[in-house]
Protein backbone atom coordinates (compact mmCIF):
# COMPACT_ATOMS: atom_id res chain seq x y z
CA UNK A 1 0.00 0.00 0.00
CA UNK A 2 1.42 3.32 -0.95
CA UNK A 3 1.62 6.44 1.36
CA UNK A 4 -0.17 9.24 0.05
CA UNK A 5 1.35 11.39 -2.35
CA UNK A 6 1.89 14.16 -4.34
CA UNK A 7 2.66 13.90 -8.02
CA UNK A 8 5.04 16.79 -9.87
CA UNK A 9 4.72 16.94 -13.26
CA UNK A 10 4.80 18.46 -16.57
CA UNK A 11 1.82 16.40 -18.41
CA UNK A 12 3.48 15.48 -21.42
CA UNK A 13 1.77 11.87 -22.71
CA UNK A 14 3.64 9.14 -20.37
CA UNK A 15 2.83 12.02 -17.64
CA UNK A 16 -1.14 11.53 -18.76
CA UNK A 17 -1.10 7.94 -18.56
CA UNK A 18 0.70 7.68 -15.01
CA UNK A 19 -2.24 9.66 -13.69
CA UNK A 20 -4.68 7.98 -15.41
CA UNK A 21 -2.63 4.90 -13.82
CA UNK A 22 -3.04 6.57 -10.03
CA UNK A 23 -6.65 7.23 -10.67
CA UNK A 24 -8.08 3.85 -12.00
CA UNK A 25 -5.74 1.83 -9.28
CA UNK A 26 -7.27 4.29 -6.54
CA UNK A 27 -3.70 5.38 -5.09
CA UNK A 28 -3.18 8.06 -2.58
CA UNK A 29 -2.55 10.52 -4.67
CA UNK A 30 -3.16 13.96 -3.21
CA UNK A 31 -2.70 16.66 -5.37
CA UNK A 32 -0.82 17.05 -8.95
CA UNK A 33 1.47 19.95 -9.05
CA UNK A 34 1.93 21.35 -12.43
CA UNK A 35 5.14 22.05 -13.73
CA UNK A 36 6.79 23.43 -17.40
CA UNK A 37 8.80 20.78 -19.54
CA UNK A 38 7.32 18.62 -21.92
CA UNK A 39 5.64 21.69 -23.18
CA UNK A 40 4.57 24.78 -21.54
CA UNK A 41 3.24 25.11 -17.77
CA UNK A 42 -0.31 26.71 -19.63
CA UNK A 43 -0.61 23.41 -21.89
CA UNK A 44 0.56 21.12 -18.65
CA UNK A 45 -1.82 22.87 -16.59
CA UNK A 46 -4.72 22.48 -18.90
CA UNK A 47 -3.77 18.45 -19.78
CA UNK A 48 -3.82 17.67 -16.66
CA UNK A 49 -7.65 19.67 -15.72
CA UNK A 50 -8.65 17.45 -18.97
CA UNK A 51 -7.19 14.17 -17.73
CA UNK A 52 -8.27 13.71 -14.40
CA UNK A 53 -11.93 14.10 -14.88
CA UNK A 54 -11.23 11.33 -17.60
CA UNK A 55 -9.85 8.97 -14.96
CA UNK A 56 -12.69 9.97 -13.09
CA UNK A 57 -11.10 12.05 -10.59
CA UNK A 58 -11.16 15.53 -9.25
CA UNK A 59 -7.39 15.64 -7.83
CA UNK A 60 -6.61 19.09 -7.31
CA UNK A 61 -4.23 20.81 -9.88
CA UNK A 62 -1.65 23.77 -8.33
CA UNK A 63 0.13 25.42 -10.41
CA UNK A 64 4.36 25.95 -10.39
CA UNK A 65 7.06 27.04 -12.26
CA UNK A 66 7.22 28.37 -15.79
CA UNK A 67 10.57 28.16 -16.14
CA UNK A 68 13.76 27.07 -14.47
CA UNK A 69 15.13 28.82 -11.29
CA UNK A 70 17.85 30.31 -13.33
CA UNK A 71 18.75 30.12 -17.02
CA UNK A 72 21.28 27.44 -18.65
CA UNK A 73 21.92 26.44 -22.12
CA UNK A 74 20.16 22.70 -21.60
CA UNK A 75 17.13 24.96 -21.58
CA UNK A 76 17.75 26.86 -24.62
CA UNK A 77 19.12 24.24 -26.20
CA UNK A 78 16.86 21.32 -25.25
CA UNK A 79 13.76 22.12 -23.70
CA UNK A 80 12.47 25.27 -25.77
CA UNK A 81 12.86 23.41 -29.19
CA UNK A 82 11.24 20.27 -27.31
CA UNK A 83 8.49 22.52 -26.32
CA UNK A 84 8.11 23.88 -30.12
CA UNK A 85 7.90 20.37 -30.94
CA UNK A 86 5.27 19.08 -28.62
CA UNK A 87 1.97 20.38 -29.83
CA UNK A 88 -0.18 20.58 -27.36
CA UNK A 89 1.92 17.95 -24.94
CA UNK A 90 -0.60 15.27 -25.45
CA UNK A 91 0.36 14.08 -28.98
CA UNK A 92 -2.19 16.52 -30.08
CA UNK A 93 -4.64 13.80 -28.92
CA UNK A 94 -8.09 16.30 -27.86
CA UNK A 95 -9.75 15.47 -24.39
CA UNK A 96 -12.82 17.65 -23.97
CA UNK A 97 -12.43 20.90 -21.20
CA UNK A 98 -13.54 19.43 -17.93
CA UNK A 99 -14.71 23.02 -17.06
CA UNK A 100 -11.96 22.80 -13.94
CA UNK A 101 -9.72 25.81 -13.07
CA UNK A 102 -6.12 25.05 -11.51
CA UNK A 103 -4.97 26.69 -8.33
CA UNK A 104 -2.00 29.11 -8.74
CA UNK A 105 0.37 28.83 -5.90
CA UNK A 106 3.80 30.29 -5.29
CA UNK A 107 6.41 28.24 -4.13
CA UNK A 108 5.71 29.30 -0.09
CA UNK A 109 2.20 28.43 -0.55
CA UNK A 110 2.81 25.24 -1.75
CA UNK A 111 5.03 24.11 0.70
CA UNK A 112 2.48 25.31 3.52
CA UNK A 113 -0.53 22.83 1.39
CA UNK A 114 2.21 20.35 2.13
CA UNK A 115 2.68 20.74 5.66
CA UNK A 116 -1.10 21.03 6.57
CA UNK A 117 -1.81 17.67 4.69
CA UNK A 118 1.33 16.59 6.55
CA UNK A 119 -0.42 17.17 9.70
CA UNK A 120 -3.11 15.32 8.42
CA UNK A 121 -2.50 12.40 6.47
CA UNK A 122 1.29 12.01 8.17
CA UNK A 123 4.74 12.91 5.60
CA UNK A 124 3.46 12.58 2.19
CA UNK A 125 5.94 10.79 -0.88
CA UNK A 126 6.94 13.34 -3.62
CA UNK A 127 7.33 12.31 -6.68
CA UNK A 128 8.77 13.79 -10.04
CA UNK A 129 8.16 13.05 -13.44
CA UNK A 130 9.54 16.42 -14.99
CA UNK A 131 11.62 18.90 -13.71
CA UNK A 132 12.83 19.67 -10.24
CA UNK A 133 12.71 22.60 -10.29
CA UNK A 134 8.82 23.07 -8.36
CA UNK A 135 10.81 21.29 -5.51
CA UNK A 136 13.67 23.38 -5.12
CA UNK A 137 11.95 26.03 -5.12
CA UNK A 138 9.63 25.29 -1.67
CA UNK A 139 13.00 23.61 -0.33
CA UNK A 140 13.59 26.59 2.09
CA UNK A 141 10.10 26.84 3.01
CA UNK A 142 8.73 23.27 3.85
CA UNK A 143 8.81 22.13 7.34
CA UNK A 144 11.04 19.03 8.65
CA UNK A 145 8.89 15.64 8.08
CA UNK A 146 6.41 16.65 6.24
CA UNK A 147 7.80 14.65 3.07
CA UNK A 148 8.91 11.03 3.74
CA UNK A 149 11.01 11.21 0.59
CA UNK A 150 11.46 12.16 -3.09
CA UNK A 151 11.17 9.52 -6.21
CA UNK A 152 12.26 11.47 -9.29
CA UNK A 153 12.43 10.22 -12.78
CA UNK A 154 15.86 11.17 -13.69
CA UNK A 155 19.48 9.83 -14.68
CA UNK A 156 21.64 8.30 -17.88
CA UNK A 157 23.57 5.87 -15.49
CA UNK A 158 26.57 3.71 -16.77
CA UNK A 159 26.25 2.30 -20.01
CA UNK A 160 23.32 5.04 -21.08
CA UNK A 161 25.43 7.54 -20.38
CA UNK A 162 28.08 5.84 -22.92
CA UNK A 163 25.24 5.64 -25.15
CA UNK A 164 23.87 9.00 -25.07
CA UNK A 165 26.47 11.70 -23.39
CA UNK A 166 23.79 13.94 -22.76
CA UNK A 167 21.16 14.56 -19.51
CA UNK A 168 17.77 13.21 -19.59
CA UNK A 169 15.17 15.61 -20.58
CA UNK A 170 14.05 16.14 -16.59
CA UNK A 171 17.78 16.98 -15.38
CA UNK A 172 18.04 19.14 -18.70
CA UNK A 173 15.24 21.25 -17.92
CA UNK A 174 17.25 22.55 -14.57
CA UNK A 175 20.30 20.92 -13.65
CA UNK A 176 20.44 23.35 -10.86
CA UNK A 177 17.32 22.13 -9.17
CA UNK A 178 18.44 18.66 -9.48
CA UNK A 179 21.55 19.55 -7.21
CA UNK A 180 19.55 21.27 -4.57
CA UNK A 181 17.45 18.05 -4.19
CA UNK A 182 20.94 16.32 -3.97
CA UNK A 183 21.93 18.81 -1.27
CA UNK A 184 18.44 18.27 0.47
CA UNK A 185 18.23 15.94 3.70
CA UNK A 186 15.59 14.07 2.34
CA UNK A 187 15.61 10.57 1.29
CA UNK A 188 15.91 10.15 -2.18
CA UNK A 189 15.27 7.37 -4.97
CA UNK A 190 15.92 7.63 -8.46
CA UNK A 191 14.15 6.08 -11.81
CA UNK A 192 16.88 6.36 -14.30
CA UNK A 193 16.12 5.79 -17.96
CA UNK A 194 18.40 2.69 -17.90
CA UNK A 195 14.98 1.65 -16.00
CA UNK A 196 12.23 3.01 -18.21
CA UNK A 197 13.96 3.16 -21.61
CA UNK A 198 13.34 -1.07 -20.86
CA UNK A 199 9.79 -0.98 -20.71
CA UNK A 200 7.67 -0.04 -23.62
CA UNK A 201 5.75 -1.29 -26.65
CA UNK A 202 6.36 -0.85 -30.07
CA UNK A 203 3.27 0.79 -32.58
CA UNK A 204 2.98 -2.95 -34.05
CA UNK A 205 2.12 -4.12 -30.14
CA UNK A 206 -0.05 -1.20 -29.59
CA UNK A 207 -2.56 -1.78 -32.62
CA UNK A 208 -2.73 -5.04 -31.02
CA UNK A 209 -4.45 -3.31 -28.02
CA UNK A 210 -7.85 -3.18 -26.89
CA UNK A 211 -10.45 -1.58 -24.32
CA UNK A 212 -13.43 -0.34 -24.93
CA UNK A 213 -13.85 2.42 -22.19
CA UNK A 214 -12.95 6.41 -22.37
CA UNK A 215 -9.40 5.64 -21.02
CA UNK A 216 -8.41 2.73 -22.95
CA UNK A 217 -9.52 4.59 -26.23
CA UNK A 218 -7.80 7.93 -25.28
CA UNK A 219 -4.62 5.95 -23.96
CA UNK A 220 -4.22 3.44 -27.15
CA UNK A 221 -4.60 7.17 -29.04
CA UNK A 222 -1.69 8.46 -27.57
CA UNK A 223 0.15 5.84 -27.88
CA UNK A 224 -0.20 5.66 -31.46
CA UNK A 225 -0.50 9.27 -32.09
CA UNK A 226 3.18 9.35 -30.39
CA UNK A 227 4.59 6.68 -32.31
CA UNK A 228 3.30 7.69 -35.83
CA UNK A 229 4.19 11.54 -35.36
CA UNK A 230 6.62 12.54 -32.49
CA UNK A 231 8.64 9.09 -32.31
CA UNK A 232 11.27 8.01 -34.85
CA UNK A 233 11.29 4.26 -33.60
CA UNK A 234 8.39 3.85 -33.39
CA UNK A 235 8.02 3.05 -29.58
CA UNK A 236 6.20 4.53 -26.71
CA UNK A 237 7.62 4.66 -23.58
CA UNK A 238 6.30 4.33 -20.05
CA UNK A 239 8.89 6.28 -18.29
CA UNK A 240 6.51 7.97 -15.99
CA UNK A 241 3.65 5.41 -15.12
CA UNK A 242 7.04 3.48 -14.19
CA UNK A 243 8.12 5.88 -11.29
CA UNK A 244 5.05 4.57 -9.45
CA UNK A 245 6.39 1.40 -9.06
CA UNK A 246 9.55 1.99 -7.12
CA UNK A 247 8.51 2.35 -3.96
CA UNK A 248 6.27 -1.55 -5.03
CA UNK A 249 9.19 -3.24 -5.08
CA UNK A 250 11.54 -2.63 -2.24
CA UNK A 251 14.26 -5.40 -2.75
CA UNK A 252 14.94 -3.56 -6.23
CA UNK A 253 15.95 -0.34 -4.82
CA UNK A 254 19.78 -0.62 -4.82
CA UNK A 255 21.52 1.62 -2.19
CA UNK A 256 23.72 4.06 -4.67
CA UNK A 257 26.16 6.90 -3.69
CA UNK A 258 25.83 9.24 -7.11
CA UNK A 259 27.75 12.52 -7.58
CA UNK A 260 26.47 15.18 -10.25
CA UNK A 261 28.52 17.20 -12.58
CA UNK A 262 26.70 20.90 -11.80
CA UNK A 263 29.86 22.61 -13.88
CA UNK A 264 28.18 24.41 -17.16
CA UNK A 265 31.59 23.99 -18.98
CA UNK A 266 31.96 20.65 -18.45
CA UNK A 267 31.42 18.06 -21.23
CA UNK A 268 29.57 16.17 -18.94
CA UNK A 269 27.30 19.25 -16.99
CA UNK A 270 23.93 17.38 -15.88
CA UNK A 271 25.50 13.87 -15.64
CA UNK A 272 24.64 11.52 -12.89
CA UNK A 273 27.28 9.26 -12.17
CA UNK A 274 27.40 6.36 -9.46
CA UNK A 275 30.91 6.51 -7.63
CA UNK A 276 32.52 4.40 -5.13
CA UNK A 277 31.70 4.78 -0.93
CA UNK A 278 35.81 6.59 -0.48
CA UNK A 279 34.35 9.02 -2.83
CA UNK A 280 32.68 12.61 -2.48
CA UNK A 281 28.88 12.16 -3.52
CA UNK A 282 25.17 11.41 -2.04
CA UNK A 283 23.82 8.16 -1.05
CA UNK A 284 20.69 7.55 -2.72
CA UNK A 285 18.71 4.61 -3.78
CA UNK A 286 18.28 3.33 -7.44
CA UNK A 287 15.33 1.16 -8.63
CA UNK A 288 16.58 -1.51 -10.95
CA UNK A 289 13.60 -4.10 -11.53
CA UNK A 290 14.90 -7.24 -13.06
CA UNK A 291 12.39 -8.61 -16.28
CA UNK A 292 9.88 -10.02 -14.51
CA UNK A 293 9.44 -7.39 -12.50
CA UNK A 294 9.47 -4.81 -15.51
CA UNK A 295 7.29 -7.19 -17.26
CA UNK A 296 4.64 -6.95 -14.34
CA UNK A 297 4.69 -3.42 -14.41
CA UNK A 298 4.14 -3.03 -17.98
CA UNK A 299 1.12 -5.49 -18.06
CA UNK A 300 -0.02 -3.91 -14.42
CA UNK A 301 -0.37 -0.60 -16.53
CA UNK A 302 -2.38 -2.22 -19.15
CA UNK A 303 -4.67 -3.80 -17.61
CA UNK A 304 -5.50 -1.05 -15.05
CA UNK A 305 -5.95 1.20 -18.00
CA UNK A 306 -8.07 -0.96 -19.74
CA UNK A 307 -6.19 -2.46 -22.34
CA UNK A 308 -5.43 -6.12 -23.13
CA UNK A 309 -3.84 -7.81 -26.43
Amino acid sequence: MLSPFILDCDTGRDDALAILYALKKELPMQAVFASYGNTTLNNVVDNCLRVIPLGGGKTPVFIGEEHPLSSHPLYEDVVLPRQEQAGNGLCNVLLPDSGRAGTPLTAVERAAWIDEKARRVGPVDYYITGPATNFAAMLPHLASGSIRRVVMMAGRLGNQWAKMPTPDFNIACDPPAFQMLLESSFEIVLVPVNTTYLIHLSLPEINELEGLDDVARFSKELMIAHCRSFSPEPVFYFHDPSVLFALKYPASLLSTKVSFDANLKSPSFGRIMEVGESEAGRCVYVFEPDDPERAAILADILVTIGLSS
